[in-house]
C-alpha cells in the first residue's frame, strides 16, 4: 500500500478542487471563455507542486479522472477514493 501525507493529500485535493471547477465550468461555459485559461496554469502550477512533493503519478492520475465528474467530487470524500485505489493516508506525517 502506496502512503500519502498530509501535505500531499493537501496538494491532491487542491488538484481535485480545480478539476472539479473547471469541469463545471467547461459545462456552462465552455472553452473559448476568457476565463477558462486561468485553469490550466493553476493545475499546472499544482501538478508541478505534486511533483516536487513526490506524489506518484498513480495518485495523481486517479485524483484528475475522479474529480473530472464535479457531481462525484463534490458528493464522495477524495480520502475514501484514494484508499478505495490501495492509497494510505498518514496523518501523522
Amino acid at each position: 500500500m502506496k502512503e500519502i501525507t498530509r501535505k500531499q493529500l493537501s496538494i491532491l485535493e487542491g488538484i481535485a478542487y480545480w478539476i472539479a471547477d473547471r469541469s463545471w465550468f467547461i459545462e456552462r461555459n465552455g472553452t473559448e471563455d476568457p476565463d477558462f485559461q486561468k485553469y490550466d496554469s493553476t493545475i499546472r502550477s499544482l501538478l508541478n507542486e505534486a511533483d516536487a512533493e513526490k506524489i506518484s503519478w498513480a495518485a495523481q492520475n486517479a485524483v484528475i479522472v475522479w474529480a473530472e465528474d464535479w457531481r462525484r467530487e463534490q458528493s464522495q470524500y477524495i480520502t475514501n477514493m484514494l484508499e478505495k485505489r490501495g492509497f494510505k493516508i498518514n496523518y501523522a506525517a
